[in-house]
């Protein structure tokens, strides 16, 4: 399976990855599908009458809607190269992509984990709802979702995470 392939199962380097790509090979197509001479045999007989009744009654009989044409599997060794590079070319550009994605996102995580821990809801630890051994950076590493909210964490496990069944404790 291909890098590309695993990654359209992530989205969040979807959009940098589209661009970048873009950019590695501005002029490339979707490769057709390759379909073997047996199964374009039994398409052909199976949908032939379906084109062309389609070509006679709505385009005038041009042959318009087709089954394509029998593709040769001889592919030239000098193609097959330039088809090679250019895969490595994008494959490359893919990776390039991804690491610098991924250590922006490593990045803010942690600048975000800086910034909750030093603003941490330290002035309602006493609240009386809240479990005597409630830890909030206990909560915070257990619960890393967190990081990305702007509610205080003490409010969040009063609100949320105590029904949820959240870990709050080491």
């Amino acid at each position: 399976m291909s890098i590309l392939t695993r990654l359209k199962k992530h989205r969040l380097f979807s959009e940098a990855l589209n661009r970048g790509l873009q950019e590695a090979d501005p002029n490339a197509i979707s490769e057709k599908p390759r379909i073997s001479l047996d199964l374009q045999d039994k398409l052909q007989i199976r949908f032939a009458s379906e084109a062309d009744w389609i070509n006679k009654t709505f385009i005038d009989d041009r042959q318009t809607v087709g089954l394509g044409k029998k593709a040769s599997s001889v592919v030239g060794d000098e193609l097959l190269q330039e088809r090679r590079e250019n895969s490595l070319r994008v494959h490359r550009k893919a990776l390039e992509i991804v690491m610098q994605k991924a250590l922006t996102a490593a990045e803010d995580y942690q600048n975000r984990l800086r910034h909750r821990l030093e603003t941490l809801d330290r002035e309602n630890l006493a609240e009386p709802a809240l479990p005597q051994d409630f830890d909030p950076v206990a909560y915070l590493v257990f619960n890393q979702g967190l990081v990305w909210t702007n509610l205080p964490l003490v409010r969040h496990f009063l609100d949320h995470g105590r029904r949820e069944g959240r870990a709050y404790r080491f």
